[in-house]
């Protein structure tokens, strides 16, 4: 019967994938012109604002840009297919570039990044698929803001000074530490080079400039347009400034991702942390922009969409794309009409991996290292900055936690820091779960207990849970209980499951445990009002064969009273059919 009702699920739940939405097919059936002009212009705009972006993250991350143009590329072509929203744009981010920067310092300094970063996107793909088909996207929503801020702080103050020595002219050992990242530079600024500090200081300024005085332009790809054409200038007369390595159409191709278990454990921390990271901030995003928009909240949708995109860019050697907050938000000033915007900035997006990527040889690594410090320094706004530190004391411990955990420690473990200091205040907020004992009164209603003296039935009390049921709450429901059944004439406790919507391993625990502890006293135990989800984590448990199924009740269909009354009988039943028994004093055994 178990393997049948195991077979009988799953194939519920496989039926659930063909209810997979292509809303690309649905738009290409009623395209007009129209759209075709919106979708176009939004197009250009948005690939003028991802293709530096991504170039510039790639770079961040210590790998070859092509990784992060080729993850654009790929992200945008593929979330096409099942985009739900028209503004959202899928490239790699800040926040992950920065998280896999650390996971290759500090985990795999000497092995290939092209392997590293395929396994890495596999199984964050993974990781998004599942939880969009668990319906996990509200999980984000539980981790305070404080978080991501604290956060942002950190590793933008860690790009700024792993990436200043390139903009300044020199280079420094790969250090996986904060204070050794500042050591190495400060101790190496005699060596900085006129020509790549000009550059670099040109590059940031005129950033600067254009980001302030036209905030709607392309500042990065207009800056380092204007710095390749000074490099190839400064070249030109003998001067020697590093490039960056130019991007063939080989990087285009396809490729099996190495699915090595060596490798396996020390990138699935830094998959879940880059994961949770890209969940919070598209959903941020979606729902930020839906709401301007007047679009519906499809954040698990959305989740199986860039999680189906970074499984087909896993397999080409590309970093992990989620929503980006900056490129979206101006394809929703441009006017994007449909879902084809998001397929136009990918074939935008390849057709200059194609033609412009080997022109990339001229751009000066100072002028990128520049444009990523102005990208990255300006992670958060400094109203956020004050609101996350100084709101609430909670909130300034999470803060202060993060910001300090980022500089000390790997960045998924700051991460997992921040996220384990907002949870611990969470659960000091959720009130503990108690019992009350109830009575029938003369009117034939429920009421409480005041006095032991007002049982209706000496020999029988029943027990309502009350207060949220949380993990945990297990040992609190065993006590309590343990201390209600020490009075002697108690022989049948009615436990009233109507509160609990579901129950968990904990809970389940301390039932059969408490079983055992009345079985050995010689009293009985009744489950009452119990929904049909708590009846099957109690059939799946095996309590039900233990509790014996005529002592297990569903809920009244809507009055409570008519599953009481049927429990009344129940228990008048084994008073009836067995005499009472001197009750024997019992400790439950609990099992280590």
């Amino acid at each position: 019967m178990a393997s049948r009702r195991w077979l009988l699920g799953a194939r519920r739940e496989l039926g659930r994938l063909k209810h997979i939405p292509f809303p690309l097919i649905r738009v290409i059936s009623g395209y007009t012109g129209a759209d075709f002009r919106g979708d176009a212009g939004a197009a250009i705009q948005s690939a003028l604002m991802s293709f530096p972006r991504a170039l510039c993250c790639a770079f961040v991350a210590g790998l070859p840009v092509s990784f992060g143009l080729v993850g654009a590329a790929v992200g945008s072509i593929m979330g096409s297919l099942l985009a739900t929203s028209r503004y959202l744009v899928l490239l790699p981010t800040r926040t992950s570039a920065i998280l896999l920067l650390s996971l290759l310092l500090t985990r795999h300094p000497d092995s290939n990044p092209a392997e590293v970063v395929s396994l890495l996107t596999m199984l964050v793909a993974v990781l998004l698929v599942v939880a969009s088909y668990f319906d996990l996207g509200r999980a984000a929503r539980l981790i305070s803001r404080s978080v991501f801020v604290g956060y942002a702080c950190g590793a933008g103050l860690l790009v700024l000074f792993s990436q200043l020595h390139w903009a300044l002219g020199f280079d420094i050992p790969r250090v996986d530490t904060f204070y050794e990242v500042c050591d190495e530079t400060f101790r190496r600024l005699g060596q900085g080079c006129l020509p790549s500090l000009a550059v670099g200081a040109g590059t940031a300024a005129a950033w600067l400039f254009i980001s302030i005085k036209w905030p709607a332009s392309p500042s990065s790809a207009i800056v380092l347009a204007l710095a390749s054409i000074a490099g190839a200038a400064l070249q030109a007369h003998g001067v020697a400034i590093a490039t960056i390595a130019p991007v063939h159409v080989d990087a285009l191709r396809p490729h099996v991702p190495n699915l090595s278990l060596s490798e396996f454990s020390s990138v699935a921390s830094s998959a879940v942390a880059i994961a949770l990271l890209g969940i919070a901030e598209s959903s941020f995003v979606a729902k930020r922009i839906g709401a301007q928009a007047g679009e519906p909240d499809h954040t698990n949708r959305e989740m199986f969409r860039i999680g189906v995109a970074n499984a087909v860019a896993s397999f080409f050697m590309a970093m992990p794309a989620f929503a980006s907050p900056y490129c979206s938000r101006v394809r929703f000033s441009g006017g994007a009409r449909t879902p084809m915007s998001c397929l136009f900035t990918g074939v935008l997006l390849t057709a200059g991996v194609i033609f412009f990527g080997t022109m990339l040889r001229w751009t000066p690594l100072p002028a990128v290292s520049a444009v990523a410090i102005c990208i990255c320094v300006r992670l958060v706004r400094p109203s956020d900055i004050r609101i996350a530190a100084c709101s609430t004391v909670e909130d300034s411990i999470v803060f202060l936690t993060t910001f300090f955990a980022t500089l000390l420690t790997p960045l998924d473990i700051a991460l997992y820091f921040g996220i384990g200091s907002s949870v611990l205040f969470v659960l000091r907020r959720l009130p503990e779960p108690s019992l009350a004992e109830y009575t029938i009164d003369r009117s034939g209603q429920l009421a409480p207990l005041a006095t032991e003296g007002q049982r209706a039935e000496p020999a029988v009390t029943m027990l309502h849970i009350e207060g949220e049921r949380t993990f945990g709450s297990g040992d609190a429901l065993f006590a309590q209980v343990c201390r209600v059944c020490h009075e002697s004439r108690i022989r049948v406790v009615i436990l009233q499951l109507r509160a609990p919507r579901a129950l968990d391993a904990s809970s389940l625990i301390a039932i059969r445990e408490l079983l055992e502890f009345l079985h050995r006293s010689g009293r009985h135990l009744i489950i009452v009002g119990a929904s049909r989800e708590v009846r099957g984590a109690l059939r799946n448990s095996g309590l039900i064969d233990a509790i014996g199924a005529p002592n297990v009740l569903i809920s009244g269909r809507g009055n409570p009273l008519l599953a009481t009354r049927e429990a009344l009988t129940r228990a008048s039943e084994i008073l009836e059919r067995e005499p009472p028994a001197t009750a024997r004093p019992a400790l439950a055994g609990l099992d280590m």
